[in-house]
């Protein structure tokens, strides 16, 4: 996952989410993913289609969000690659 930020509009938060598909093969896989923000007590899941090896997700929700959860039902098999790494 790459950056992930939260943006205020209006009274309504915008939270931005680059997602990028780092497999070996030249593959691109057409998956719907689940996203949790949780944040202020409260909690949603948006679901959105990857379908590109990179992805810009933007979210509108009513709260601001402190955290998101990438497949938080384990849906999907994947390994979680935080840019800021290396």
């Amino acid at each position: 996952m790459g950056e992930h930020t939260t943006a205020e509009k209006n009274g309504k938060y915008i939270s931005t989410v680059e997602i990028k598909q780092v497999q070996s093969e030249n593959r691109v896989y057409n998956v719907l993913l689940d996203i949790r923000y949780t944040g202020n007590g409260k909690t949603v899941v948006k679901k959105t289609r990857l379908n590109r090896k990179t992805q810009v997700i933007e979210v509108e929700l009513d709260f601001k969000p402190d955290r998101l959860e990438l497949d938080p039902d384990n849906f999907l098999l994947f390994r979680l690659v935080d840019d800021k790494e290396g």
